[in-house]
């Protein structure tokens, strides 16, 4: 373990911040009824997810959910790790035409990226960010990052209103 209370696991000059935007997708899911496809609202979401750089092991919809514009329905992504994340699907019109972004940050997602950002400086770590984290512009949130030697603590801050974010610096808990 590194000595002091509030070290970085990186040097300062290669701490830096990592922006990630959002993902959301946009689609006409009604298929030529009067309601709402659930299997083509979880594709969107399967969609999404893999923008995010994940693969949803399986993702639950609602059904029988009528047209109306503005009329909001959740879906949930279950993950290979355990983890789940909800998906907001928003009805842009009264005919089927939908936008998916997600509900809330997406932990999964999130530990993906900063895995990936730590492996590109050389450093093999492991990730782990609060599930269920509301997506509320500005809102900052930690996520412990740990490697074969020390744990530390990155905070992760929202920067818009699709759950972009903004990563900060590593302090090693000491």
């Amino acid at each position: 373990m590194l000595a002091g209370k509030r070290e970085t696991l990186l040097p300062a000059s290669v701490a830096v911040a990592i922006i990630a935007s959002g993902c959301s997708a946009s689609a006409s899911i009604s298929l030529g009824s009067s309601e709402l496809s659930a299997s083509k609202m979880a594709a969107l979401v399967t969609k999404v997810t893999k923008r995010q750089g994940l693969a949803a092991q399986h993702v639950a919809c609602p059904s029988g959910i009528g047209f109306e514009k503005g009329r909001l329905s959740y879906c949930t992504a279950h993950y290979a790790s355990g983890e789940s994340s909800r998906f907001v699907v928003r009805q842009t019109n009264g005919s089927g035409n939908v936008d998916v972004h997600p509900a809330e940050m997406t932990a999964p997602a999130i530990e993906n990226e900063i895995r990936v950002a730590l492996r590109r400086r050389g450093i093999a770590a492991s990730a782990r960010c609060p599930a269920n984290v509301a997506i509320v512009v500005g809102t900052v949130f930690n996520c412990t990052v740990s490697d074969a030697r020390q744990t530390g603590t990155l905070p992760v801050k929202i920067t818009d209103p699709s759950g972009g974010y903004l990563l900060g610096t590593i302090t090693v808990k000491g």
